[in-house]
């Protein structure tokens, strides 16, 4: 009984394990094949077209936008968050924020590469953003999963649980799509993440981690396009 519990308690966390470092979709950037990638890139796809990052910018920032998959609120359903309008509202919090970080993070940056500017012209880069993917945290099953009685239950069930989002970027300019970025992320892993506590902590840092490495990735040089045995790749620090 002993050896069959544990069993079943390692292909659990297996298959939360599997979940977790799933590919991204190509929700929002249906126009390029996301498997294509390379190594030491900060996002899980990002692809660039040549004429992109080698100088200074001009860069017009939308505010980031929800484009979802049916049903997805359900996953994260609780007392909080009941149904699909409660959980409409607060993912737009979660966007809203993600747009107030992306603009305060590149505009920390030196300014060598993105100008970031209020007024599109012909000669401006867009860049679009939309969360593709958002689960919130289950603050009761994650206290619960503290004083769980079976030894690493409480593992298994945070990890199941644990927040998450996707998100994916457009730039355009001229009306031709000049590069796309996507990735899937968890916040940081912890023996305590007292963000889980509460439903929307660990979307905020996810956020701000993204804003900081799309942020840092532009202004280095390192979103531009590099001829290098056909493939497309970031320049090194």
């Amino acid at each position: 009984m002993k050896k069959l519990l544990i069993s079943i308690l390692l292909l659990t966390n297996a298959c939360a394990l599997k979940t977790q470092l799933s590919d991204v979709s190509n929700r929002y950037i249906e126009e390029v094949d996301i498997s294509d990638n390379i190594k030491n890139v900060p996002f899980t796809h990002a692809w660039v077209r040549e004429g992109l990052g080698h100088q200074k910018f001009d860069l017009y920032i939308e505010p980031v936008i929800l484009n979802f998959e049916k049903d997805v609120w359900k996953k994260s359903l609780t007392a909080i968050i009941p149904n699909e309008e409660s959980f409409l509202k607060e993912a737009q919090l979660i966007a809203d924020y993600f747009y107030e970080q992306i603009l305060k993070s590149i505009k920390e940056q030196k300014g060598q590469i993105v100008n970031i500017v209020n007024v599109k012209n012909e000669d401006t880069v867009t860049m679009q953003t939309a969360l593709t993917e958002l689960v919130f945290a289950h603050p009761v099953v994650n206290v619960a999963s503290l004083a769980s009685p079976i030894p690493g239950t409480g593992l298994i069930m945070s990890t199941i649980t644990k927040p998450h989002m996707s998100m994916a970027v457009r730039f355009l300019a001229r009306g031709k799509l000049m590069g796309t970025l996507a990735d899937r992320k968890y916040p940081p892993a912890r023996i305590v993440d007292l963000n889980q506590f509460t439903v929307t902590s660990s979307n905020r840092e996810i956020a701000r981690i993204w804003a900081k490495t799309l942020a840092e990735s532009l202004e280095n040089g390192r979103f531009v396009y590099t001829k290098k045995r056909g493939f497309f790749r970031f320049l090194p620090w």
